[in-house]
């Protein structure tokens, strides 16, 4: 049997897009002014690198390996060597931490650690609760 011509039924009406492009236009009108400004304010403003924000120094006794890679000249090598030596010399299953190290000389008995490291960690660490 022959198929009948199409009719109105067939037919498909396309629909206004889900948002319409006046909405799309109002967005970015309005949002435009909230880049500029994000970049306005984080744009320095010398020549000079934004300056990096400040850090709380470190306590050598407490602070996990991790927290020891961040401080100058120390490297993941010399963090696992601080807390091997903290552990090995004041072991405390169970306790709280006996404090190893009272002042920054104390730091040059860990293997790793010499003069040049002691005067990078200047201002870096602390030894207080």
């Amino acid at each position: 049997m022959d198929e009948p011509p199409c009719s109105s039924s067939d037919v498909v009406v396309l629909k206004e897009p889900a948002v319409p492009s006046d909405i799309c236009r109002t967005l970015v009108i309005l949002l435009c002014p909230v880049m500029v400004v994000g970049l306005w304010r984080a744009w320095p403003t010398s020549g000079h690198p934004p300056l990096p924000p400040a850090r709380a120094s470190i306590n050598p006794n407490t602070a996990p390996w991790y927290e020891l890679t961040t401080l100058p000249g120390i490297g993941p090598e010399g963090a696992r060597a601080v807390v091997a030596y903290r552990e090995g010399v004041a072991p405390t299953p169970g306790g709280p931490a006996k404090p190893v190290f009272l002042r920054p000389a104390d730091l040059d008995a860990v293997p790793g650690i010499g003069p040049k490291t002691l005067a990078d960690l200047a201002g870096e660490v602390h030894f207080g609760d």
